[in-house]
């Protein structure tokens, strides 16, 4: 699609500040691949504000309007911290619905590093991808709670877990564990009989 081809080929002046995440790193891991409902992209340029910034220009340039999702369900435009930039446009059909996925979030900036080593082809290109291990811990904090709009992408982000722990993807268990216990994060307990004997006692009782 024309119009992602143009984020990304607006992107790579930054080189090694974004990968692929959302649907297209899902089927990376999945049992079986899913359909993506928008196109979703971790970005990190060093600061929230600088990845917030580019990445609005980027859309604006496009002729999307931009919305958010806070950190801590918290919903105000004033000294409030925004994890998601969400462009729509009026002409959904031409214009996919893109997210980027700010360092605000804890699971981003480290991501996209470790991501820089992964393949995702998008439109016969290939581009860096977030991590299994690193998607996991994404959609662990995406349900936790602590960004707004949670209800809106619960399904979904059990649904990829179920299919990512079914599948046969490698996942470095030690790394997820490292990572849920320094952001002090607890496992939907929709997951429970779903994920790996070692993620069981993070469940929510």
């Amino acid at each position: 699609m024309q119009v992602i081809e143009t984020v990304l080929s607006n992107l790579s002046v930054f080189k090694e500040g974004y990968a692929i995440y959302g649907s297209h790193a899902a089927n990376l891991y999945r049992e079986t691949e899913r359909p993506g409902t928008s196109f979703d992209i971790a970005l990190a340029l060093g600061s929230a504000k600088r990845s917030r910034k580019e990445c609005e220009a980027i859309l604006k340039e496009l002729g999307y309007t931009i919305e958010h999702e806070w950190l801590d369900g918290l919903h105000s435009a004033v000294g409030k911290t925004v994890g998601i930039v969400i462009g729509k446009h009026e002409h959904s059909e031409q214009y996919p619905t893109i997210h980027f996925y700010l360092p605000s979030l804890p699971w981003v900036s480290k991501g996209v590093r470790r991501g820089q080593l992964l393949e995702c082809d998008v439109f016969g290109s290939t581009y860096p991808a977030i991590p299994v291990e690193d998607l996991v811990i994404a959609k662990i904090h995406s349900i936790s709670g602590r960004v707004s709009g949670v209800e809106n992408r619960l399904e979904q982000e059990v649904d990829d877990l179920v299919s990512i722990f079914k599948s046969e993807t490698p996942i470095e268990i030690p790394y997820v564990l490292g990572e849920i216990n320094m952001l002090d994060l607890k496992v939907h307990s929709s997951l429970s009989g779903h994920v790996p004997p070692e993620l069981e006692k993070y469940l929510n009782s």
